[in-house]
């Protein structure tokens, strides 16, 4: 218990001295925001009859709820998947200090449940449960409901967990899993045969009916995931974070030849294949896109707006620069000084650069051209778009955070999606990146054709204009290098 409680106080005051005394003032925004959240939900839960009622929905609350409700799990995971900070990087820094490693894993793996996507759920199922559970069914179906909805949340933790630990194990294996899921999740959408809905109505109405022996299953299948992640964990801490690798037969293609930009290049390509983070940040951008884009294709009708054909354009063709574009120097945090030291233009290190991220607009424009044919060939224009778009403005946006990062990224880290280099703007950035297609889509929403001849041009201009944009580019990063490489020599609190 000692140990717990010193972890606890110093949990505490490091998320005090990081988060809320140098950013005090989001507070005024943020606290809002999450209270106004906070009630919405609630709201929703206790009088959602009266919503189905006022859009009349000849449905009771607890059965549309127990329909979706295991769909509303799953998804939950892959918002964990990118915005939840795994146990194990809140571990690093006490490795070095003389406290039992068990202690350290069951620390941060219990501290890890109170996190948002965790809480914020509770405050639509409590007043649900309150008012459309316990009133409607047997006392003992409530209380077995209540538990394996919870058992259910509990288990979305602990599975996104084994997920990541199973990438950090084997990559193929998990994009394996990734991909029959999701390509089961398109077939279910394509052939309207309702698999998820079936599944939870299944299972939510036996849990309502009482049925203790599936609770039973639920909490089972939940221990042995937190035995499973534990091991996990306590296997990654023994783990060395370097492991020297074979180059593989990509990376062997990949030939240093004459001229400083296709040597650059050639640099940031080997970089990235040759790397653990980065290839796994470069495999994570291609699948997810692909399957992603797909996903949303296949039940297009159902999601479509000026809105979603946005960010449906914007992730087709630039899911790559959008992810692996923001670190591009802190990529190169470990050699930093070496890079300053030689004699090398800063306007061709950043050309170099957003060469690499307009290539890969146009490689996954290639990977998700026949999704586009096969599943909605009336959006091929869109995709033309934002092809344009991607390589002219979306590459320079994020070229633009790059230069503004100085937090330093351990590129053989042995575990996956970890937040090393990454602050508050990186999450922003995807605002300003979608904000004007968005715009003119949603203004020109009577006229599409005009509002995606719009997107082009716009895309088309800041390509024309790739030098320039180097050259500015170029002089914000000989302003800040000194700035970055002290921040890439600091050690990572």
């Amino acid at each position: 218990m000692p140990t717990y409680s010193l972890l606890l106080r110093h949990h505490w005051q490091s998320f005090y001295r990081h988060v809320v005394r140098p950013r005090w003032w989001l507070g005024f925004a943020v606290i809002p925001l999450l209270l106004y959240l906070a009630a919405t939900l609630a709201g929703v839960g206790y009088f959602l009859d009266r919503f189905l009622e006022f859009l009349s929905i000849e449905t009771t609350a607890l059965t549309l709820v127990n329909d979706y409700l295991l769909g509303l799990m799953v998804g939950l995971v892959g918002v964990r998947f990118f915005f939840q900070r795994p146990p194990r990087l809140r571990m690093t820094p006490y490795l070095h200090l003389p406290l039992p490693r068990r202690s350290l894993v069951a620390y941060f793996q219990w501290s890890s449940l109170a996190s948002l996507h965790n809480i914020l759920p509770l405050f639509f199922l409590v007043p649900f449960w309150l008012q459309h559970v316990l009133p409607v069914v047997s006392r003992t179906g409530a209380a077995v409901w209540g538990l394996g909805v919870l058992a259910c949340l509990a288990l979305s933790h602990l599975g996104t967990l084994a997920f990541r630990l199973l990438l950090d194990r084997n990559l193929r294996v998990a994009g394996g899993l990734l991909i029959l899921l999701l390509l089961t999740q398109m077939v279910d959408q394509l052939v309207g045969a309702g698999w998820t809905s079936f599944l939870s109505a299944h299972l939510f109405n036996r849990l309502a009916a009482g049925h203790g022996w599936l609770l039973a299953l639920l909490v089972a299948l939940g221990g042995s995931l937190a035995i499973l992640t534990t091991r996990g964990l306590h296997a990654a801490l023994r783990t060395p974070a370097h492991v020297q690798r074979r180059p593989s037969l990509w990376s062997r293609l990949v030939r240093f030849r004459s001229g400083l930009m296709h040597n650059l290049v050639v640099l940031e390509l080997k970089m990235m294949l040759r790397t653990k983070r980065p290839k796994q940040y470069a495999y994570v951008s291609v699948v997810l896109a692909v399957l992603y884009t797909g996903l949303l294709l296949s039940d297009y009708n159902v999601i479509r707006g000026p809105l979603m054909d946005a960010f449906l354009g914007l992730f087709a063709s630039g899911a790559f620069a959008l992810n692996y574009g923001q670190l591009m120097f802190a990529w190169e945090s470990r050699h930093f000084d070496g890079l300053l030291s030689r004699d090398l233009s800063p306007q061709h290190l950043v050309l170099a650069k957003l060469m690499v991220l307009q290539l890969s607009c146009l490689a996954m424009f290639l990977l998700c051209l026949p999704l586009f044919l096969w599943l909605a060939p009336r959006l091929l224009t869109l995709h033309v778009a934002f092809l344009f778009y991607n390589v002219g403005v979306t590459s320079v946006l994020m070229l633009t955070l790059a230069v503004r990062n100085q937090k330093r990224v351990s590129t053989s880290e042995g575990h996956f999606f970890n937040y090393q280099g990454f602050s508050f703007w990186h999450w922003l950035w995807l605002l300003p990146t979608v904000a004007p297609p968005a715009a003119f889509l949603l203004g020109f929403v009577h006229a599409p054709a005009a509002a995606i001849t719009l997107v082009a041009a716009l895309g088309l201009l800041n390509m024309l204009l790739a030098w320039p944009w180097a050259h500015v580019l170029g002089q914000q990063l000989t302003q800040r290098r000194y700035v970055m490489a002290a921040g890439f020599r600091a050690a990572e609190d």
